[in-house]
């Protein structure tokens, strides 16, 4: 079974953890996206938004959506 959700990445260089989630399942569209900006939120089943902070760490954990 493939992971939908990633909780281990929570405060990764957000670069970083974007290129596990694709190495992963290669098959996902990764964007690492700045917090507080602001995103369409329809869900996409081939999607992962890591959301990230000003110094790029992730801050919420990236999950399929």
């Amino acid at each position: 079974m493939r992971k939908s959700s990633w909780p281990e990445l929570v405060g990764e260089n957000g670069e970083t953890a974007k290129t596990t989630i694709e190495t992963k399942n290669p098959y996902l569209d990764v964007e690492v996206v700045q917090q507080g900006i602001p995103i369409f939120l329809d869900y996409r089943s081939e999607r992962v938004h890591v959301f990230v902070d000003e110094q790029g760490k992730v801050t919420d954990v990236p999950k399929i959506g």
